[in-house]
């Protein structure tokens, strides 16, 4: 999405942005509905470069401006590691349902100079080129809200990578894991590889806080502290691991690697409460409760971020989950999912974030109650 080169990376930092404060403003802007016919709220997708396939995940707010134009935030995943943030003014004019809009937005020469986006929304989906000197490629997004059904199909419409867990019932912590793949939201979906065994948390599932509501569904529900791995259906958004990114360059998914100061806080008052951040960046730390991702070892030697609980973060809704290596194949987590050694590469490799990859865990006699409801694939 933009030019590489060392001029680039050194001077980068002059364009980040805080992931918590963008973040944070992404949140506040779930707490108002998207309009239906109007570029305004919360967009959710990838980018992808034509240029040279780099790709990632892509947020964006937009506001609407006095003047009739929209201020654009997007928020990139570059490289696999970088969190690059800019604004862009785009102007739009409707027509038929649909707004079609151009912007562009100077990033200076280290960044690839003046980028221009054109495109067209509606009610669900937005779609963008971007062209720069050295650069071209698309944006595609979707309202989070388009993924919330939890009563139909439509909160699979842009999955084509499911990775399915079942367990025997609510309490147990041994399970399988299925991956599926299809080419549209129309096609049959089809196995992936064989089934392998996974560990749950050691007390269980219990429904979680992701992409599917789950009122009125008999089970418990995930708790901060209880020993229970999330049910429902959650976005595969990121991977972590111990090596360095070019050494990773199989993963597609953004890869954070773990050195001495990232850490995933678990406490329930701070504000960075469910996140991954790096200690060194954050001026004033307001938790007294982490988790020193490095240091876990070999159990983190790879992994996979499940977006449970992120939007909004609810305090005491459950922190910290992940796909992760197995201490051993009887032995439960604290909250995670868990594979054998031999297994987690071959999974985090075949991740692809424009699939818009998701895990769907459930007891077994749940994902067959919900199966034709959510449009899953036999098992």
């Amino acid at each position: 999405m933009v030019r590489a080169g060392s001029s680039f990376l050194l001077l980068l930092s002059s364009f980040l942005t805080g992931c918590s404060s963008f973040n944070h403003d992404w949140e506040k802007a779930g707490q108002t509905p998207a309009p239906a016919d109007d570029l305004s709220g919360r967009w959710d997708g990838t980018w992808l470069s034509d240029v040279n396939s780099h790709n990632g995940r892509l947020r964006c707010i937009v506001t609407r401006k006095t003047d009739g134009t929209y201020r654009a935030r997007f928020h990139a995943i570059y490289r696999q590691v970088l969190s690059f943030g800019y604004t862009v003014t785009l102007k739009a004019s409707p027509a038929d349902g649909i707004q079609r809009f151009n912007g562009e937005a100077n990033l200076h020469w280290y960044a690839g100079g003046v980028y221009r986006y054109e495109g067209h929304a509606d009610g669900t989906n937005f779609f963008s080129t971007y062209s720069c000197k050295y650069d071209h490629g698309t944006f595609q997004m979707k309202r989070p809200e388009a993924l919330r059904s939890g009563s139909d199909k439509t909160a699979f419409s842009s999955v084509k990578q499911l990775v399915a867990v079942t367990t025997g019932d609510w309490n147990t912590s041994a399970g399988q894991m299925r991956r599926f793949e299809r080419t549209g939201d129309q096609s049959a979906w089809t196995k992936v590889g064989e089934s392998l065994p996974v560990v749950v948390g050691r007390n269980g599932l219990g429904w979680g806080r992701g992409l599917t509501t789950v009122n009125n569904l008999s089970g418990p529900s995930k708790r901060e502290g209880d020993g229970r791995s999330p049910a429902g259906v959650f976005r595969l958004s990121s991977a972590f691991g111990l090596a360095e990114p070019r050494s990773m360059t199989a993963i597609r998914l953004p890869y954070q690697p773990l050195s001495s100061v990232i850490e995933c806080v678990d406490d329930v008052q701070s504000t960075h409460y469910n996140s991954i951040v790096d200690r060194s960046r954050i001026d004033q730390p307001d938790w007294t409760s982490s988790e020193k991702m490095r240091a876990v070892g070999e159990q983190y030697r790879l992994g996979v971020v499940v977006d449970h609980n992120v939007d909004p973060r609810q305090p005491g809704g459950g922190s910290c989950i992940f796909i992760h290596i197995w201490q051993g194949p009887t032995i439960g987590t604290s909250g995670c999912t868990a594979v054998a050694p031999d297994q987690i590469e071959p999974l985090v490799t075949w991740l692809d974030p424009a699939a818009y990859p998701v895990l769907v865990q459930l007891p077994e006699a749940e994902y067959h109650r919900l199966q034709k409801e959510w449009g899953l694939p036999a098992l």
